[in-house]
């Protein structure tokens, strides 16, 4: 995001115990908790000063949090249909990087 020049993550190796323990930790293994704090802080971008960041700026951050709310929803709406929580979070970060989307 910063840069282009960073290294993909090789999502076969990805380690995803510490969003999951963040999960567990800040919103008791709630994904719509999780969303709910994601629409606060989109919600919020609107009320910072507008030489805060430019606009592009505040449209990708707001399009990255936007992506992370609808996985979130996305994986809540599978776990109610009982796929496992590691499987679902893993799957939901595998297509939304292999979509590509270069929000930078």
């Amino acid at each position: 995001m910063e840069g282009k020049n960073q290294t993909k993550i090789d999502l076969e190796e990805i380690d995803l115990s510490p969003f999951l323990d963040y999960l567990n930790e800040c919103h008791e293994g709630n994904l719509l908790s999780l969303a709910n704090w994601l629409n606060k802080a989109i919600y919020m971008f609107h009320y910072l000063p507008e030489d805060a960041f430019t606009a592009l700026e505040r449209q990708n951050y707001c399009q990255i949090f936007m992506e992370l709310k609808f996985a979130a929803l996305e994986s809540y709406d599978d776990q109610k249909k009982g796929k496992s929580s590691i499987q679902l979070i893993n799957n939901t970060t595998n297509s939304t990087l292999r979509q590509g989307k270069d929000t930078s």
